[in-house]
């Protein structure tokens, strides 16, 4: 069935005896014709058949539409709902106001999900009683074909316990960011409020971390269930990832999500955690922002969520509300806001950068910290000998 945004919420596909569906797939489109056949049928060959596929078209210009319509005339629980271009952001809402199960997912459409993914997450969540179930997934390369795993899997398993657990006591889920890698209860959803931020890019990050922080019953599936699709042009994210925004972006929704974990009073092992997940996804885009004076502060911000310790005036967990107030992203605010670290921050995010991960994500920090301090003293050693050479010449 087809639907427009306005009245999204009037209609269920519900089952033949009339009861609503376990889940809602919620699947943002825009322009993604050549991957979204086999996103849909990846959803309607699911073992557990007690769903309804909310397919939220954002103003697609491609085939998307007509793709859209032939699955919605063949199979009931297919919902189309018709919008205008407003973000990835702006389309999951619409499909989590028509949204009727008692469970909700949330897949991309140039990503695809195994047959077993929702009868493996509804009865991890059933029997746990819980709020979140978050899986495993697998990197699939566009370009290649090749698949890849992307998690650590040590932690992975050490994290699936039998019991549900909660961010408290298991802070290192900190570390595994995503809004599409989980399946959530919707009835916590409305209960917290959960919206995702509108005209911004990288939206999962405040949404997953007022879900993270506010649930007090997680459990996991220690499976890839879904295959992540890499190296695609034209999807809702990735065709606005080399516009200006996308820099100012990232810090936006960063600084957002750590509001989000200060107001709950996230404690300082799930900050170590989460920080880490940053400052690897701050040096994987180094390349691309390398020559902007964005690179700096970001690298220095990173720090600073990694290794709170080494700004002396930010105290205990107050750090979290004013990091990103502290250091606005304009040249030269690095050396205001903390000496020591500029010359590092400056400094090229190459295998020295990937050092500096490790230490933090292992929790060495007094030896980042060192380590940081050694670069510096290195790179001033050879300006001043370069200066020197220069001078004789």
């Amino acid at each position: 069935m087809s639907e427009s945004a306005k009245g999204a919420g009037a209609m269920c596909a519900q089952t033949a005896q009339g009861a609503d569906p376990l889940v809602s797939v919620i699947v943002a489109v825009y322009n993604t014709e050549r991957f979204l056949e086999e996103c849909l049928e990846s959803v309607l060959a699911q073992s557990m058949p007690d769903f309804e596929l909310i397919c939220v078209n954002d103003g697609s210009t491609d085939e998307s539409a007509v793709i859209l319509a032939r699955f919605a005339a063949v199979d009931a629980r297919v919902r189309v709902i018709e919008r205008p271009n407003g973000g990835l952001s702006a389309a999951r809402n619409t499909g989590l106001d028509a949204a009727c199960g008692r469970y909700v997912l949330f897949l991309d459409s140039d990503d695809f999900i195994d047959p077993t993914l929702l009868e493996r997450t509804v009865e991890a969540s059933e029997a746990a009683d819980a709020q979140l179930c978050v899986f495993d997934y697998r990197l699939h390369f566009e370009n290649t074909g090749r698949s890849a795993l992307h998690r650590d899997q040590e932690l992975f398993a050490r994290l699936a316990v039998d019991a549900p657990f909660s961010l408290e006591t298991q802070p290192a889920l900190a570390g595994f960011v995503g809004a599409w890698d989980r399946l959530y209860r919707r009835d916590f959803i409305e209960a917290q409020g959960l919206r995702f931020e509108e005209g911004r890019l990288y939206e999962d990050v405040p949404f997953w971390a007022a879900a993270l922080a506010a649930a007090e019953r997680i459990t996991l599936v220690h499976e890839q269930l879904l295959s992540y699709r890499r190296n695609v042009a034209g999807s809702i994210t990735q065709g606005e990832a080399a516009s200006a925004r996308h820099k100012a972006d990232f810090l936006y929704m960063q600084g957002l999500a750590q509001r989000r974990f200060a107001a709950a009073n996230v404690a300082d092992e799930a900050w170590r955690c989460y920080a880490g997940y940053f400052l690897d996804y701050a040096l994987m885009h180094a390349r691309q922002a390398a020559g902007t004076p964005v690179l700096p502060w970001l690298f220095l911000a990173t720090v600073r969520m990694a290794a709170p310790k080494t700004l002396k005036r930010l105290e205990g967990r107050a750090w979290a509300a004013d990091a990103t107030r502290a250091c606005p992203p304009e040249v030269g605010a690095i050396e205001a806001c903390h000496p020591g670290l500029a010359g590092a921050a400056q400094g090229r995010l190459n295998a020295q950068g990937a050092i500096y991960a490790l230490l933090v994500r292992r929790g060495n920090l007094g030896v980042a910290r060192s380590f940081l301090a050694t670069l510096n003293a290195l790179r001033g050693l050879a300006r001043r000998m370069l200066d020197a050479v220069r001078g004789r010449g």
